[in-house]
């Protein structure tokens, strides 16, 4: 059976089977926490710190079997563009094609839904970069999620039906 990771604030609760069941801290003291596993049982997770007015986001995976978290990997370019206002505002993760790492957050203060995916030899992620060009009341967070093999993401809140990304 595959492992489900339901998240808190700052706990994640991993259930790998009926039977085991485990708790584990997120790193750093981190928030905020969403995680994705790969077909490996590797988890992917990223969580808010707060830097101030704003926070930014880091990325760190963890092998199974271990107890230690990977370095730390900064998410966004742009310093202290993260804030934590809510659900809404919650970063989303999900893995794309051969594992690739794609992120999103909305940020309330500009009315910015931000997105940025981690290179393709993964030593980092590219530049972040808004996806809404006219905000519209209503707007809310959908989940980003895998669709085949790439990163999708939809939102309701515009006079058409809603809008469709998918990255490439």
């Amino acid at each position: 059976m595959s492992s489900q990771h339901i998240l808190s604030d700052s706990v994640i609760v991993t259930a790998a089977s009926e039977d085991a069941v485990g708790v584990l801290r997120t790193p750093n003291g981190g928030i905020q926490p969403r995680a994705s596993v790969d077909g490996q049982g590797i988890i992917h997770l990223i969580v808010f710190k707060s830097a101030g007015a704003g926070g930014n986001l880091s990325y760190v995976t963890r092998q199974p079997g271990s107890t230690e978290w990977s370095e730390p990997m900064r998410v966004n370019m742009a310093e202290g563009s993260v804030v934590a206002n809510g659900a809404i505002g919650v970063a989303q993760i999900a893995l794309g094609r051969q594992g690739r790492v794609h992120v999103t957050w909305f940020d309330m203060r500009g009315q910015k839904y931000w997105y940025t995916r981690m290179h393709d030899d993964g030593t980092g992620f590219e530049p972040q970069r808004n996806l809404v060009t006219r905000y519209n009341e209503g707007v809310e967070r959908v989940p980003l999620s895998p669709l085949t093999g790439r990163a999708t993401y939809t939102w309701p809140g515009t006079r058409t039906t809603g809008r469709l990304l998918v990255p490439r």
